[in-house]
């Protein structure tokens, strides 16, 4: 995906992004048509935990920050935070040569 903004610190680099992709983009319980890519919803939330700065002050280049909360609360009520860091976290393990085993919950 090409960017029509120019890049934080705190954006996904391509290689992350195709690790989390898979995840974000399956059913997530979110019926209504897409207006933002995940991509820069994600980098949005990123950008606010980055740097500690509340929701709605975040950049302006960014999704609407109710966008971005939206998506935020769906994900978290669905799950996902956990999908992604069990993702994660297996791989890591995997990179070190220890056994990947997820943590059921």
């Amino acid at each position: 995906m090409t960017m029509k903004r120019q890049a934080y610190s705190s954006d996904l680099s391509d290689e992350e992004w195709q690790r989390i992709e898979p995840l974000v983009g399956v059913h997530t319980g979110i019926e209504r048509p897409e207006k933002w890519h995940r991509r820069e919803v994600l980098n949005a939330m990123l950008y606010s935990l980055r740097t500690g700065c509340q929701w709605c002050l975040r950049a302006h280049d960014f999704p609407p920050y109710g966008t971005v909360l939206y998506h935020f609360r769906q994900w978290r009520r669905v799950g996902l935070w956990e999908r992604i860091n069990g993702v994660i976290r297996e791989q890591v393990c995997l990179q070190a040569g220890r056994e990947a085993s997820r943590v059921q919950g």
